[in-house]
């Protein structure tokens, strides 16, 4: 991305009008009065302004034959340059003033009156000035714990709930209940029976052994 400093249609008409042989002298590259010039100096990769970036520069002679200690800027600029007096008198004739805004009131740092004014637009690389935002909020960390079952389960055989509640699970089965119509008093009579015989057969052998 850039930011593009450009002349307006009236200014361009105007830098046409005070610039005699504009055309020659703008392709001019060797003399600091002219145009040529000062675009090649700003986009010298390897000069005094290469760490500005400067692309597409286009330099004009606004102002020739000036005669005043300030001038103004008509519009926004990357640079403009303010020439007084020579190398003679002067310890540097040639004074640049970098981004120079609508509505700037210049003067040349030798406080001479300035003779001839080079303006220029062109390309500004913009620099980023919104870093990505880094997260700040940590991911929540779950709190509640998942909740263990409070009632017991049933016992098998254990009555449940409802309509069936004190009822019995399952058949019961007695084993040791007599079965109807027997009496008790039977078993221990054929026991008893059966202990007589047994006498009587032991004293008819002992009689029949005398």
């Amino acid at each position: 991305m850039s930011t593009t400093f450009r002349r307006g249609a009236g200014a361009l008409v105007a830098g046409l009008v005070v610039t005699a042989g504009g055309a020659a002298a703008h392709a001019d590259t060797h003399t600091p009065n002219q145009p040529g010039y000062w675009e090649q100096v700003l986009m010298d990769p390897d000069g005094d302004y290469a760490d500005e970036g400067f692309t597409n520069v286009d330099c004009e002679k606004v102002a020739d034959n000036y005669s005043d200690e300030t001038w103004t800027a008509d519009q926004d600029y990357i640079a403009v340059i303010l020439n007084a007096g020579s190398e003679q008198s002067t310890d540097d004739p040639d004074d640049v003033h970098l981004y120079v805004a609508t509505g700037t009131e210049l003067s040349h740092e030798s406080g001479k009156e300035i003779s001839h004014v080079i303006a220029c637009t062109g390309d500004v690389p913009e620099e980023p000035t919104d870093e990505p935002e880094e997260p700040t909020d940590e991911p929540e960390e779950p709190t509640d714990e998942p909740e263990e079952p409070t009632d017991e389960p049933e016992q098998p055989g254990t009555p449940g709930d409802g309509d069936d509640a004190g009822e019995p699970i399952g058949p019961i089965v007695q084993t040791d209940v007599p079965a109807k119509g027997v009496n008790p008093a039977l078993p221990l009579a054929a026991v008893a029976a059966a202990g007589l015989g047994l006498a009587g057969l032991g004293l008819r052998r002992r009689g029949q052994e005398h």
